[in-house]
């Protein structure tokens, strides 16, 4: 019998994380109707409904519950073997800053994931205000930072490289970075979360 094919799974995953199809298609770079297309083979192949569609969007059934957890373990475990066999390990501290506006649910399966797959990562995590952590940017106080912003606000995020910290990446403002070599994503259409990170 012909198991589940991840792919089919990493969707099922975005979808349910994103609340709909249409928020999870640009995620996974593809279109709806290929997002709709690989649900359908799923449930197919499950021989059950996993997702209740409604004008608000779609929730996980009973059944969509069970799976998502599964897939989320086997999705984990994929992107663990791959590194293994690549030698690619994370080693070190690593200093969060996260914004209290976070489930702490989220934030406590986030941190296990990111544990189970680097197990040699030492994390230091502290909550605290979005602005809190906007205003921390150049006090070199963590390494990442994950924000909320209202959706539809200007600003986005850039990533420069700061000689003077061995190759350590800061995030900062868009405006504060102009004239520096940096990567600057926009703010997202969707949950307006915004993240810095150090290389």
């Amino acid at each position: 019998m012909r198991g589940f094919d991840l792919e089919q799974l990493r969707t099922f995953v975005a979808v349910a994380d994103s609340g709909s199809l249409s928020a999870a298609a640009p995620r996974l770079f593809l279109s709806q109707s290929s997002v709709s297309e690989q649900l359908r083979k799923l449930e197919e192949r499950a021989g059950v409904p996993l997702l209740l569609r409604g004008r608000r969007g779609v929730q996980p059934t009973p059944a969509g519950e069970r799976l998502l957890g599964h897939a989320r373990r086997m999705l984990d475990l994929d992107a663990l073997a791959m590194q293994d066999i690549r030698g690619e390990t994370l080693a070190g501290e690593l200093r969060l800053a996260i914004t209290d506006y976070y489930r702490t649910a989220e934030i406590a399966g986030m941190l296990r994931r990111l544990r189970e797959r680097h197990p040699q990562l030492r994390l230091h995590v502290t909550v605290m205000k979005s602005a809190a952590i906007d205003a921390s940017v150049d006090d070199d106080a963590f390494d990442i930072g994950l924000t909320m912003r209202v959706v539809g606000a200007r600003g986005g995020i850039a990533a420069r490289p700061r000689p003077s910290r061995a190759g350590r990446a800061t995030a900062r403002s868009a405006e504060a970075a102009a004239g520096a070599a940096a990567v600057v994503c926009a703010g997202a259409a969707a949950a307006g979360a915004g993240a810095g990170g150090a290389a």
